[in-house]
């Protein structure tokens, strides 16, 4: 082989080799190109578990029963964005109900539904200091005051308390001497429907509130209050439920229906409710969309979690609505 021929195999070789190497290179680059697509691809289909945690309580009001199942119904449809619902049920109680808020923390709740929350400097210094490391709180069926939860969703207290003075003054057309039983007076809901009542009836020569009692939404509760009033007030003849506790105090009540009768006003159209509206006890009740409340509250949350959209009302009221016999 002469020398110039030499020289032209070594230069096609080296060529050769530079090719092969630059293919090799780009295969490389492709693969991790490759690698990492599949990486964001897979991350992208398995997003982090977001946990919703919810306390409510487990006292046996189907009122509560209602708004779990909006909420429930809600939650089925969020199940494909990894959203998991923690929930602690709690007694009629300040104290119970601010150990399952600590609970739901400590089980790594991103956001928290309190659902009805006591209205206490307890609950109100937790909600604070949840808001404070990142955990957002929103207010469900009832608010409380001065406390940085993003939202509350719920019925209008004030309104709908409003509401209730004008359905007794369309009830009871002679002197009306009233009696209020309500849950809790720890609750801002119970609180702004008594409010609303009294400031309603204010002025109105012929109607009296004698007493206000709490029956902290407990049926056995509410049934010895009726009866103490009996004894108490023996011409009172009206009576507004502002909160629980029905059952009872409409038993004690039709139990001395057979001597006299009386104008009585409810909240909701939970079973108890029913029954006595078609036993001529209770006149008319004023509902507040629980299971609306439950999937609505759920959905403004879960937006604030998974996409970071503030809720647009800080409050977020539900609509009012009156029932009867014939209307239920």
């Amino acid at each position: 082989m002469s020398k110039q021929s030499a020289e032209r195999s070594k230069s096609t070789a080296a060529a050769s080799t530079a090719t092969a190497g630059t293919a090799a290179a780009a295969a490389s680059t492709a693969a991790a190109s490759t690698s990492t697509t599949s990486t964001a691809a897979a991350a992208k289909q398995t997003p982090k578990t977001v946990k919703i945690g919810v306390t409510s309580f487990d006292n046996g009001d189907a009122f509560f029963e209602d708004l779990r199942r909006g909420r429930e119904a809600r939650a089925g449809q969020l199940k494909e964005r990894n959203v998991e619902i923690l929930e602690k049920r709690t007694p009629f109680s300040a104290k119970a109900q601010l150990t399952s808020i600590e609970e739901l923390e400590a089980e790594g709740a991103n956001g928290i539904l309190i659902v009805t929350p006591f209205d206490t400097p307890e609950i109100r210094k937790k909600i604070n200091a949840l808001y404070e490391k990142g955990i957002p709180c929103i207010t469900v069926n009832s608010d409380i005051s001065d406390s940085k939860r993003i939202a509350y969703v719920g019925c209008d207290g004030y309104k709908a308390g409003c509401v209730a003075g004008g359905m007794i003054k369309m009830m009871t057309h002679e002197n009306a001497e009233i009696a209020v039983i309500t849950g809790s007076r720890d609750l801002v809901g119970h609180e702004q429907r008594i409010s609303g009542f009294i400031d309603t009836l204010r002025g109105e020569k012929h109607m009296a509130i004698e007493v206000i009692a709490e029956c902290l939404d407990d049926d056995y509760k509410a049934y010895e209050i009726v009866q103490r009033i009996a004894l108490n007030y023996p011409t009172l003849n009206t009576y507004f439920f502002a909160g629980g506790g029905v059952m009872g105090g409409c038993k004690g009540i039709y139990q001395m229906t057979l001597r006299r009768r009386f104008s009585v006003l409810t909240f909701d159209d939970i079973p108890a409710t029913k029954e006595y509206i078609e036993k001529g006890i209770i006149a008319a009740t004023i509902c507040q969309e629980p299971e609306r409340q439950g999937a609505w509250s759920l959905s403004i949350l879960a937006d604030y979690l998974l996409d970071g959209k503030k809720p647009e009302n800080e409050r977020n009221y539900t609509d009012i609505q009156i029932k009867i016999k014939e209307s239920l």
